[in-house]
């Protein structure tokens, strides 16, 4: 609670004026506030509830999500942010399904909509071409390394 002490210029009746203010505020609970309290009350209801199926739906498929996604990534690190990526989606919409099944079906689709993702993602991001001007600012002795990358067959250039 804040503390009102009066400043050394204010009259005595300024200070009693806004010590009655602030009472007023502090002990005024209009049917206004009583409504935005009990709304807050259910928003944080819904959340807390949404939390608690994320986490049962976390434990019940979190294994099977990740092994979808390793095994569309190759990679536990991408895999793993797929698996965080679904849960979130799962958070922000919290979707309400008719049985597990359902459920289940839902995150791995996402899952591996968001693993196609990450594949195209890292397609884009690892064909980057080498610019000429680049290897004319490199050492000249390490000429011969960017040209030998270029030389070899795309299989093998990553």
């Amino acid at each position: 609670m804040e503390c009102i002490l009066p400043h050394p210029r204010q009259s005595f009746w300024q200070f009693l004026s806004l010590l009655a203010a602030r009472v007023q505020q502090l002990f005024a609970h209009s049917s206004a506030q009583r409504a935005a309290a009990q709304a807050q009350a259910a928003v944080t209801d819904a959340a807390k509830k949404a939390y608690e199926d994320a986490t049962a739906a976390l434990d019940a498929y979190g294994d099977c999500i990740l092994r979808l996604a390793y095994s569309y990534l190759r990679n536990m690190s991408d895999a793993e942010g797929v698996l965080q990526e679904t849960m979130i989606r799962y958070l922000c919409g919290h979707p309400v399904f008719e049985s597990d099944s359902h459920e289940k079906a839902w995150l791995l689709r996402v899952a591996i909509n968001l693993s196609r993702n990450r594949i195209d993602y890292n397609a884009r991001r690892a064909h980057a071409d080498l610019d000429d001007h680049l290897l004319e600012k490199s050492a000249p002795d390490l000429a011969f390394v960017w040209d030998a990358v270029k030389a070899l067959p795309p299989q093998y250039a990553e």
